[in-house]
């Protein structure tokens, strides 16, 4: 299974989507100087995503979709660099957990 992080300000990612998260409901970490240069991969910004109210649902509804036989999840925010990097990253660790083999794609991470 693949799990995409994308930024909508260049648009949906390529290929076919079984679901697609909006992570631009949650709070921006460019927003706080001490993550602005960081990225999702890092712990801090991570950790900034994961006390969001949106992140547990969110994140359940992702793995919930997996175990109905989605194959391809995006997640996107407006650059594609902090909350959608993070989030997919979440989730895939989270999947990896019930040993099911997860790809990770950041396609606007720079």
């Amino acid at each position: 299974m693949k799990i995409v992080s994308f930024g909508y300000r260049r648009g949906l990612p390529l290929g076919d989507m079984d679901r697609i998260f909006d992570c631009r409901v949650m709070r921006n970490p460019h927003n706080d100087p001490k993550l602005r240069d960081q990225s999702g991969l890092d712990g801090e910004v991570q950790g900034f995503v994961a006390q969001d109210p949106h992140c547990i649902p969110m994140r359940d509804l992702a793995v919930e979709a997996v175990k109905n036989g989605a194959q391809t999840i995006a997640f996107g925010c407006y650059g594609g660099r902090h909350r959608s990097v993070a989030m997919a990253e979440l989730v895939a660790d989270q999947l990896r957990g019930r040993n099911l083999d997860v790809e990770v794609e950041h396609r606007d991470l720079e």
